[in-house]
Formats: structure tokens, sequence, C-alpha cells
């Protein structure tokens, strides 16, 4: 264990959290989510691109819109090429729009169910796992 003198700069790598980061990426289609990913850490451009090949756009049919939230890894050539490939239109957010964006009182739903049953399991991923097989307002 590293310690520190207190008062003084303490050196060592620490991220401040007690926890590992548990994040996800899905998709909406009226009331209901699909193609979730979930994995260690943050976003960035390489990951949502795998998400979006190889979780979404299978899932999609053509004539489909697919609205995406405005940041800066969202917007990737490849992306655009993938969604447009697929027969379907792809628009963005406009910039700071959490009430335009209707996932975000989905993932509202899907934290309260893993609140409230997060004691029921072993680990985090566990009830991870239940909340996208059980959670009311999920498909696969």
């Amino acid at each position: 264990m590293i310690t520190a003198i207190r008062g003084e700069r303490f050196y060592a790598i620490k991220s401040g959290k007690r926890t590992e980061r548990v994040s996800w990426i899905a998709a909406q289609r009226e009331d209901k989510v699909f193609a979730p990913l979930v994995f260690s850490g943050g976003c960035n451009k390489d990951l949502f691109e795998f998400w979006v090949e190889f979780c979404l756009i299978s899932q999609l049919e053509e004539g489909n819109v697919v609205i995406i939230e405005n940041a800066s890894f969202h917007k990737s050539i490849f992306v655009r090429e993938l969604i447009e490939s697929a027969g379907c239109e792809l628009l963005y957010l406009p910039t700071s729009s959490p009430d335009l964006n209707k996932r975000e009182h989905w993932w509202f739903v899907l934290k309260n169910w893993m609140k409230q049953r997060i004691k029921e399991f072993e680990n985090f991923q566990d009830c991870i796992d239940a909340a996208f097989r059980e959670c009311p307002n999920v498909f696969a």
C-alpha cells in the first residue's frame, strides 16, 4: 500500500474512485433498447465504431433514421458509411440537448432497476447482465 505524508503532494497514480468504471452503449427504437454493449472504462472512437459495426448495423432496418449524440468520437466517416450502407440516415442531436435525448430517461429506468436489485447479485457485472435481460424496456 502506498501512503503519503499528511500535507504533502501524493505523486502515485490514483483514480479518485472506489470502483472500476463500467459503461455501456445501446440503441433505442420506440420505447425499447437494443444492441447493448457493456465495457470497462470510457468510450472512444474505436470502441464506438466497433459497436456500430458489430452490434448496431445488424439490428437496423432499411429506412431507419439513426440519431446520435453530438460527441466528437461519434463523428467519424466510417460510422456514417456503415449506417448509410445499411440504407439508413444519420442525424446528430444539437450540442448540449439532453432534453431531446429520450435515451437519458431510459438509462434512469435501467439504473433504478439495478439499484433496487444490486444486493441480489454476486457482482456488479451479473447485475448489469440481468438488467439487460429482465428490465421491462429492453429487448434483444
